[in-house]
């Protein structure tokens, strides 16, 4: 049985399965000629022994006979499948970018809502406003509100009326106890943000920069509870605003901060009416806490009941509440137990100590005395508890001793003024407010607990952050948690420049054609212009020359109307000419009079040098200037000029064409001039182009309107720049103003950028460049040349200065609107189709929030692309992230690639063995060695012997003229096609003759 090495097999099966070849592994066998094993495996020949052959030819016979059984085999089909995933993991294909193409790409966006918080109490705030008392949930517009010099507040007008505010029903705790500590604008706002929010002080209006939740809002905090009428409020203070001076620029809430206060309305005195101390029981921050000792505000008798701040108070966490133990009882919190197991003796006053056990899981771990009136604390791996004895009672017998006990989890010390908690809350003071039943007293009663944070200079939140209010025990947490317009929630506006060539656009055209006398006829008529009949000619057809455009396109239809109708595309033209054509006034002969032409150009801004040439063509005739001066031109007459331009629109240029009547001598006979004239908007009539009526581009050429919003105008202002070529300055200013109060006109934000001159030269593609960025000291020198103008704060004659700053790429308006790209030839915003907001939260520490966290940049040469499951916000696309892209790569039949790793695929074959043993068939009644008595004489036979004891051999002889001597070298041969002679005289000539045939029968079939 042949055998082939199954690593080999492996490796062959697994390229053949990559090429799709096939394998054989089995062949037919013969002996020069004389078949010995056909195809499928099996002998063809009879192995003949000599009926008087010594046994040495039966061993010859046998061991032939033994080497074809042993190389009897068949084909065995072998088919190896490979593993898709561990191929995938090693296989690398590369192909390089010319060989493929792709297509259809498509990007796939997770998009959500407004975040909504279960359990909490969300509200909605103004872009750039503040967190104020004016804060209402679906009135947003009452947050925009900004503070005068003069300190006088301004709060907006909603709608048709001025928005009223109800006023807090108590002093807040930023006026009332702490006025050095109200947290302020400390954010540079001219550099970093947009919302042109500051407070530099604090007015009496008790709701600036602060705001009230209640038990209202969220119904976890108390209202008018318990024997105090206690209640609980949370006070919150920020400034929302875009903030472009982090990194990533982002939303974010600013100077965040707040405080907790608890207040009672019947204020707890400090002892009870039997002139014990009273250990009255509270609630603070969701816990259960009992007093055990005061120390009020160290002042004398007042002359009002108005709250003092001051004093100091011991509070321990209740466990349990006060219950009388007997002895030989206890009393159980958790895994502590408390037994009373005696009373000790009493002292001089009759107070007895109670003797306590302390067990923790059952298990006795103290054994101590506690005297009436005092709180111990045990720990216990870890676990605290504490013991208050309130009063004992000593009793005639057993059965009378009891003890009045208390459990508690922790004793805290508030010193009003100090920090809450230094170790766990060092940035939270607490303020104790006391007051008094009637003037003249001390403040004795306690009226209010205030828990204030200190953090507002450092505590930014930007989206999914948040801030607890104390962490030890941690009770109430404040949330940013995003914007909440969506992704389809703006309008994709485009801004951009481009340089157009003849036939593309066309100039402006002013005047008309004189139809009163005809010009070409009166000169062939009279031969001569004179002065008598002087006449304006104006070429009646635009001229269709080389133009420099703005190019704004809306994705809302119609969103822009003029006096060009309505669009959704405008198309600026900002070097447009006025052409006249002035008729000769002195008289000349047409055939006898050669004119000179002089070409005057006037370049205001200094673009023109022998850098930047400037070339004027009349009516095809080049004039090249390199500096503000006349060319001439001789032996050249003109009637008039029909055609007149130049090779590169500049801004301010203007051309005089004056004809001469003596060569070189200037007599200044004007015949047609192109004046430049301002931006132009160019709009289409039955398929034909024209130009505005409007001969200015301000304040009312163009307005904007969208749903929900108030229409604006927006405006193309023409600059007066100065300066040498090659430096850029700004020709153009364009201003997008937009409403960020909601149905207010109250407030207006502006996007503006400037249009500068390309620095390359006039013949810049295009001349003008969108993405300048100057020197902070050269005029309208702004970083990337887009500005923003917050809101005026202006409102019943309050005034206030709009704060203007540069902005990058990412910036969000107090609208909502983004700044999503700044490039050379093209700006793009999303302009907000109605008032975003921030969302915030307000809810208990252990209230899931579940929003999104962060924002990524947009590509950008440092950041070049945005990744599977980053935000898109600071793209200007709010609430959505990418989830997937997909797209078709197709590669080409011809193309270059490489395949790597296919050395590292393991293949599985379906046999464990190529090699499959063949059972010799009906060996019985067909056997394989055979007598030569028994031989088929038809068969082809292999002849063991010579022809002395072998009868077939010696008839072999006789035919082929064999003779075997002693002498004579053993005979391995076929002879006649059918007959294979193994022979030699002596016997072991025979053996060795029949070990040389298997020899060549193995190194055949190795072959």
């Amino acid at each position: 049985m042949k055998t082939l090495n199954i690593k080999r097999i492996t490796a062959l099966a697994a390229g053949a399965a990559l090429l799709g070849l096939g394998l054989a592994f089995a062949g037919p066998i013969s002996f020069q000629g004389v078949p010995i094993i056909n195809s499928a495996g099996q002998p063809v020949v009879q192995i003949v022994v000599g009926s008087t052959a010594q046994p040495s030819d039966g061993v010859a016979a046998g061991n032939i006979a033994a080497a074809i059984g042993n190389l009897a085999y068949t084909t065995v089909p072998v088919t190896a499948s490979v593993n898709a995933t561990q191929a995938k993991s090693v296989l690398k294909v590369s192909v390089p970018s010319a060989s493929y193409t792709i297509s259809n790409p498509q990007v796939w966006l997770n998009i959500s809502s407004s975040h909504a918080i279960s359990g909490a109490y969300q509200f909605q705030a103004l872009i750039g406003s503040v967190l104020n008392r004016g804060v209402l949930e679906g009135q947003p517009s009452s947050t925009k509100t900004l503070q005068s010099a003069s300190s006088n507040y301004a709060y907006p007008n909603k709608g048709a009326g001025t928005y009223n505010l109800n006023t807090f029903p108590m002093s807040s705790p930023y006026t009332d106890a702490m006025n050095s500590q109200v947290p302020l604008s400390t954010e540079p706002v001219a550099t970093n943000n947009g919302g042109g929010i500051t407070f530099t002080s604090f007015t009496t209006g008790n709701g600036d920069n602060i705001m009230r939740i209640t038990n209202s809002e969220l119904p976890v905090l108390l209202n008018n509870a318990g024997q105090y009428k206690e209640s609980e409020y949370l006070w919150l203070t920020g400034f929302p605003v875009f903030n472009q001076s982090k990194t990533p620029g982002s939303l974010m809430l600013e100077s965040a901060d707040g405080a907790y206060q608890a207040y009672f309305s019947t204020p707890i005195p400090e002892y009870t009416t039997s002139n014990t101390v009273n250990k009255a029981t509270i609630s603070l921050l969701g816990e259960n806490w009992t007093i055990l000792s005061y120390n009020t505000v160290n002042v004398g008798s007042v002359t009002s009941t108005t709250a003092s701040a001051g004093g100091k108070l011991s509070l321990a966490a209740s466990l349990t509440p006060l219950e009388t133990v007997y002895v030989g009882h206890n009393i159980t919190s958790g895994p502590f137990t408390v037994e009373l197991t005696d009373l000790g003796q009493p002292n001089s006053t009759g107070a007895s100590p109670a003797a306590l056990n302390i067990y923790y899981n059952g298990k006795l771990t103290n054994v101590t005395q506690i005297w009436p009136g005092y709180t111990s604390k045990f720990n216990v791996t870890g676990h605290n508890l504490y013991v208050n004895v309130n009063n004992t009672f000593a009793g005639l017998y057993a059965y009378q001793k009891w003890a009045k006990i208390q459990l508690y989890s922790d004793v805290v010390n508030l010193t009003s003024g100090q920090t809450f908690n230094k170790t766990n809350d060092p940035n939270w003071k607490v303020i104790l407010e006391w007051t008094n039943s009637t003037t003249g007293t001390k403040p004795n009663a306690l009226s209010s607990i205030i828990i204030y944070g200190t953090q507002a200079q450092a505590m930014n939140l930007q989206q999914g952050q948040s801030f607890e209010f104390i962490t030890d025990p941690a009770a109430y947490k404040f949330t940013y948690v995003g914007p909440t317009l969506g992704a389809g929630s703006f309008d994709p506006v485009t801004f951009t420049t481009s340089t157009v060539t003849s036939d593309s656009e066309y100039y402006a055209n002013y005047g008309g054609k004189n139809t009163t006398v005809n010009e070409e006829s009166y000169i062939a008529t009279t031969g001569s212009f004179t002065t008598t009949n002087t006449m304006l000619y104006v070429n009646d057809t635009a001229i269709n020359e080389t133009a420099q455009l703005l190019t704004v396109k809306s994705s809302i239809p119609n969103a822009f109307s003029g006096s060009f109708g309505k669009t959704s595309t405008l198309v600026y033209d900002l070097t447009p000419y006025q052409l006249a054509e002035n008729s000769q006034i002195n008289t000349l002969s047409v055939n006898s009079v050669v004119a000179d032409v002089n070409v005057v150009i006037t370049d205001p801004y200094n673009m023109i040098n022998s850098n930047t040439p400037e070339t004027i063509y009349v009516d095809g005739m080049p004039f090249k200037f390199t500096t503000n001066t006349y060319s001439t031109e001789n032996s050249r007459f003109f009637q008039n000029v029909t055609s007149l331009y130049p090779s590169n629109p500049i801004p301010g240029l203007n051309v005089y064409v004056y004809t001469q009547s003596t060569a070189n001598v200037m007599n200044s006979v004007l015949m047609a001039t192109l004046t430049s004239q301002s931006p132009v908007i160019f709009y289409s009539t039955n398929n034909k182009p024209y130009n505005s009526t409007t001969t200015a581009v301000g304040s009312s050429a163009v307005t904007y309107s969208q749903p929900n919003q108030v229409n604006t105008n927006w405006v193309l202002t023409p600059d007066t720049p100065s300066g040498v070529p090659g430096t850029a300055y700004q020709y153009f200013n364009y201003t997008i103003p937009e409403y960020p109060v909601p149905l207010s006109t109250n407030y207006q934000d502006i996007l503006s950028f400037g249009i500068v001159n390309s620095t390359k030269g006039i013949g810049a593609n295009p001349l003008f460049i969108l993405n300048y960025s100057a020197s902070t000291t050269a005029t309208h020198g702004t970083a990337n040349n887009v500005t923003y103008t917050s809101s005026t704060a202006g409102y019943n004659g309050v005034s206030a200065t709009s704060t203007t700053l540069p902005v990058e790429q990412g910036f969000i308006t107090e609208r909502g609107s983004q700044v999503v790209g700044i490039t050379p030839s093209e700006l793009s915003f999303n302009l907000a189709k109605s008032v975003d907001e921030m969302g915030f939260a307000v809810a208990t520490a252990t209230t899931a929030t579940n929003t999104v966290t962060g924002y990524q940049l947009c590509p950008s040469a440092s950041l070049p692309g945005i990744g599977i499951g980053q935000s898109l916000a600071a793209c200007g696309i709010q609430n959505a992230t990418i989830a997937k892209v997909t797209a078709n790569v197709t590669v080409a039949s011809n193309a270059n690639y490489t395949i790597t790793g296919i050395g590292n695929i393991q293949a599985t074959p379906s046999v464990p063995s190529a090699a499959e043993p063949v059972l010799l068939k009906n060996l019985p009644t067909s056997p394989l060695v055979v007598l030569d008595s028994n031989a088929n004489p038809s068969s082809d036979l292999i002849l063991i012997g010579s022809g002395y004891v072998n009868t077939l051999s010696k008839a072999l002889q006789a035919a082929q003229n064999i003779t075997i001597t002693p002498t004579s070298a053993p005979i391995v041969q076929a002879y006649g096609g059918n007959r294979i002679l193994i022979a030699g005289y002596y016997a072991n000539q025979t053996t060795a003759a029949a070990n040389n045939f298997i020899e060549q029968l193995y190194a055949q079939a190795s072959a």
